[in-house]
């Protein structure tokens, strides 16, 4: 069963995440800031990573801790083309822009997951 790592500061919206994907057979990971998101990091088989976090922006924590083998999806409420632009030069696979359906959160990630089996 996939392990999904939720990096989101907001607790709703980790909350509605989780749920939006509780139908599919994942289990899930949650992080608040940065620093949490560090020590679950290696655990996930896919990474929903909010861009702006409470202790970190998410591209600098995802350049700090490197490549993964999960793929990750940049979660912002801000979208540019720059912005999208980085995150896939920093390692992201895809990027969601706040707000977003359920049905899109779980087509993005169920697309990615089975990308990688």
């Amino acid at each position: 069963m996939p392990t999904i790592l939720i990096v989101e500061d907001e607790e709703d919206l980790r909350l509605l995440m989780r749920l939006s994907l509780s139908h599919e057979p994942y289990t899930f990971l949650e992080a608040a800031t940065g620093a949490e998101a560090a020590e679950l990091w290696s655990r996930a088989d896919l990474i929903l990573l909010d861009l702006r976090l409470p202790d970190t922006d998410g591209l600098d924590l995802l350049r700090e801790l490197g490549p993964s083998k999960a793929p990750i999806i940049a979660v912002s409420a801000y979208s540019t083309d720059q912005l999208g632009r980085e995150a896939m030069e920093a390692g992201c696979v895809d990027y969601l822009t706040k707000p977003f359906t359920a049905s899109e959160l779980v087509e993005t990630v169920r697309g990615h997951l089975s990308a990688e089996s």
